[in-house]
Order: structure tokens, then C-alpha cells, then sequence
């Protein structure tokens, strides 16, 4: 549900209402997943009690789910989607592996976005935004780093926490098998994100941009 947060806010072409529900919902997330995984050494602190976390994490989900279902599917559900086809890992711990890959991507001066010009979504992965995010968890970070590369580490922190995997390696998979097919994974990856991204009006990465992305998570 977060993975679907991140990209309805940072990579479908989506609107205000969209927008808002989403980066709502990433807060949220931010906020009280990592109370609810410390839970069970803080049980005497009413605040972080398990309950009172669940509510707000289960507001999160709905927020994200409504977001998605009004912008569409992103990055990370198609390329879980077909990791998940080809691999057969979890999808749901494919999408949350992709998430500090795609903040560092959509945060990259260098990235590159092909079919049309992005409108709304253009301006959900400025600084800006990103600084947005962080400050939902850290008012006060290190000013000299990127907001992209401490919220990257954050989810990756989170993703230690609840015991799930940070990257393809640690799924059991072999690097050579899993390199011999990211090029095939990345056309096909290509091919669902620029059928999607013209009917949303917005644009999307290249296929060498995928390539890059998937091995990255490697």
C-alpha cells in the first residue's frame, strides 16, 4: 500500500485530489509504521500502543488505495508484477523493495522521461515534495544531504525492521540468471508503462532507465 502511495504521487499523472490522498497517506506511513515495529518494546507508552498505530496505518492504506485507483497503476506495480512472474517472489515484497530505488530515480538530476511532457506529476517529484515527506519524520534532517537519499535509507531501515528483503539477492536468486533476463523484463516493463502513461498524459522512464533501475535492486 505505501509502494502504491509513492507512485500515484511521483509517477501517474494524477491531480490535486490524488495527490493530497497520497502524500497523506506516505506520511502517515511514515509516521506510524516504524512506532507499530517498535511496539512490542514500548507497550507501557499509551501513544505507540499496537491499536492505536493499526488505525492510523489502516487510514494510510485507504488513502493509498483510493489515490491509486484514481491515477492508476505505477512504476513499481508493473515491475513487481512481472519480477513476480518471472522470479516468483512476493509481489508485496518486490513493491516495497522498489521504493527507496525509485525515490533515488525520480530524485536524480539525470533521469529522463520519454512520451509526453509530465504535468502534475512533474512537480510531485521536485525537492520540494520530497523535503515535504521528510519532514513528516524529521523536521529537523541534515540540510547538506538529498531528502531523496535519507528517505531512500528510511524505507530501507523500515524494510530491516519488519524482517523483509532490501534487495533481489537476499529472495535466493542467482546473479546470473537474474541479469540474463532484465533486458526482456525491462521491454515488457516498457511496453505496459507507455500504453498506461498515454492514456494518463504523462511521461516515463526509458527502457535503458528500467534496465538500470533493476539492477540497482539487485
Amino acid at each position: 500500500a505505501m509502494a502504491d502511495a509513492f507512485d500515484s504521487l511521483l509517477f501517474v499523472g494524477g491531480d490535486d485530489i490524488s495527490d493530497a490522498m497520497a502524500f497523506r497517506s506516505i506520511q502517515l506511513f511514515l509516521v506510524w509504521l516504524p512506532l507499530f515495529l517498535s511496539s512490542s518494546s514500548e507497550r507501557g507508552h499509551q501513544k505507540n500502543r499496537p491499536d492505536a498505530c493499526l488505525e492510523h496505518l489502516q487510514n494510510a492504506c485507504i488513502l493509498s488505495g483510493l489515490a491509486c485507483s484514481h491515477t492508476g497503476l505505477g512504476l513499481s506495480h508493473i515491475l513487481s508484477q512481472q519480477l513476480c512472474c518471472e522470479f516468483r517472489i512476493s509481489m508485496s515484497a518486490l513493491q516495497a523493495l522498489l521504493i527507496p530505488r525509485l525515490l533515488l530515480y525520480y530524485g536524480s538530476d539525470s533521469t529522463h522521461l520519454s512520451g509526453k511532457a509530465w504535468t502534475v506529476s512533474a512537480s510531485a517529484c521536485s525537492a520540494d515534495n520530497y523535503l515535504k515527506m521528510l519532514a513528516a519524520i524529521n523536521p529537523s534532517f541534515d540540510g547538506n544531504r538529498r531528502a531523496a537519499d535519507i528517505l531512500a535509507e528510511k524505507i530501507d531501515t523500515l524494510l530491516d525492521d519488519a524482517h523483509l528483503p532490501t534487495n533481489i539477492k537476499s529472495c535466493h536468486i542467482r546473479e546470473k540468471d537474474y541479469l540474463q533476463r532484465i533486458e526482456d523484463l525491462a521491454l515488457r516493463s516498457f511496453e505496459q508503462l507507455s500504453a498506461i502513461c498515454a492514456d494518463a498524459g504523462s511521461g516515463y522512464p526509458l527502457v535503458s532507465e528500467i534496465v538500470r533501475i533493476l539492477k540497482d535492486i539487485y
